[in-house]
């Protein structure tokens, strides 16, 4: 069978890394962000490579104060290959959480903006959990009007405004998913795993997909894409008053992660955020909100499914210390690297997945992975002693495995809290406590090494807004 596309460029591991430029000038849409060089960004540890998989983590300084006028340390990566038309296919298995002041999109532009046009594929700012697929062009350029495209049936989400031209506002021309896909941005997009975005760009229209992880066409992760069997899109851009050829050329693609700025700062007022600080930028001066890393992990796109963990996944503990391994053929989604430590324990791992808010806690040697959930039909049970790598912080813990096949066994740990309120009837008052005040309330406080703990409590100095997230 003859498939419509062939692979001709993938971007993953180094070759990601690598084949994208580092932007380090200052923000064109004047967010609060220091966008970093690449050995900045190594410095910094902004960036990591996991060995096996070629899963790349990219991620903004979640951890130190800046002031107003220097901006958070982040990743704004333009490829250096410029397109014109194509199939282009990113798997991501995490982004930025909905939280207020970040601003992440994943888009491409042409140079001469906004002559060669622009198209946003992810993006979304602050408290948002819907994606927002946009297009700016120079003037000249509309969309049909909702009733007409309706009618034709050309796209399933939500067309929000027809008029592309930048105009006054650089508003543009875009769409909502459709009401029923509740996974297409922020927390939503990472309680599933994440997921695949795709954008067809030919000479009749640019039409873009989401598809969340339990939902990926089997031809993408077979590499043989055919969009011809994956439905409507849910945007679709171009038309008979938008050539594609005249609106869109020579764009390159772009994933960054912004804070504030144009748009996060723009809309600032429509959410909760307004309750934070009457501006985002004024919002760096807050006491620290409910916080985890802000990151996104890419296993690779432009027509590669990447293979997560090519490992087996072993240990799952509940609150004891009981332990059984299992393999699986296939990668286990959702588990990303968050940190990797020559002194790595599971107690620290399972710290670090709790801050992040997931559920579970994933070790291997020196390498702490995190995920919203755990669920992989393939796996099957393999024997405990395969688990048997010493924590190289704690050799009385066990860090995973290697197996005789190549594989990986990974130690994982079941970190859903209990709920701190079941006994609270038992609680006894401590003494000289005022029996009339609320001592219910608390903060989560930084740790020595940043991060936040769970459950703390600290003054009001000791939570400071030390990051956003």
């Amino acid at each position: 069978m003859a498939y419509p596309y062939s692979l001709a460029t993938s971007y993953m591991g180094e070759t990601l890394l690598s084949g994208f430029n580092w932007f380090d000038g200052s923000d064109p849409n004047h967010g609060f962000v220091s966008y970093s060089c690449r050995e900045v960004a190594k410095s910094m540890g902004l960036y990591s490579i996991d060995e096996y998989s070629g899963v790349v983590r990219l991620g903004v300084d979640s951890t130190n104060s800046y002031a107003l006028n220097q901006g958070r340390p982040s990743i704004r990566l333009e490829s250096k290959q410029s397109y014109n038309e194509g199939l282009f296919i990113a798997d991501f298995l995490h982004m930025p959480p909905s939280k207020c002041g970040l601003w992440p999109a994943f888009w491409a532009y042409g140079n001469d903006w906004p002559n060669n046009g622009e198209i946003d594929i992810i993006e979304g700012a602050n408290l948002n959990t819907r994606n927002l697929m946009s297009a700016h062009t120079r003037a000249g350029c509309s969309q049909p009007p909702l009733h007409a495209t309706r009618s034709l049936a050309r796209f399933t989400g939500q067309q929000r405004t027809a008029e592309c031209s930048v105009g006054s506002d650089n508003t543009g021309c875009g769409y909502e998913p459709p009401a029923g896909d509740a996974t297409s941005y922020g927390d939503g997009f990472n309680a599933v795993g994440g997921g695949v975005y795709a954008m067809q760009w030919d000479a009749e229209s640019i039409k873009l997909w989401h598809f969340e992880r339990g939902m990926i066409p089997s031809d993408v992760v077979e590499k043989r894409p055919d969009p011809e069997g994956w439905g409507l899109p849910q945007a679709v851009f171009g038309g008979e008053a938008c050539d594609t050829r005249s609106y869109w050329r020579n764009m390159n693609i772009v994933l960054n992660i912004n804070f504030c700025g144009d748009f996060g700062g723009g809309i600032w007022g429509n959410s909760e955020c307004r309750n934070l600080a009457s501006t985002c930028a004024e919002a760096n001066h807050t006491r620290v909100l409910d916080t985890r890393p802000v990151t996104g992990t890419i296993p690779g796109f432009l027509g590669t499914a990447a293979t997560r963990l090519s490992a087996s996944m072993t240990t799952i503990f509940t609150g004891s210390a009981s332990s059984s391994c299992f393999k699986s053929d296939e990668s286990f989604p959702g588990f990303v690297l968050f940190q990797n430590a020559t002194d790595m324990t599971a107690s620290e791992c399972a710290a670090i997945c709790m801050d992040a808010n997931t559920s579970y806690a994933g070790l291997f040697k020196t390498d702490c992975y995190c995920s919203h959930y755990f669920d992989d039909p393939l796996m099957t049970s393999i024997k405990d002693d395969e688990c048997n790598h010493e924590c190289p912080g704690d050799a009385t813990q066990r860090c995973g495995g290697a197996l005789q096949d190549g594989l990986r066994a990974l130690s994982i740990f079941d970190i859903k809290e209990d709920d701190p309120f079941e006994n609270v009837d038992n609680i006894e008052m401590p003494e000289g406590a005022d029996p009339d005040v609320d001592y219910t309330s608390s903060y989560r406080a930084p740790t020595s090494s940043g991060a936040y703990a769970s459950g703390s409590t600290g003054t009001d100095d000791d939570c400071v807004c030390t990051r956003f997230a």
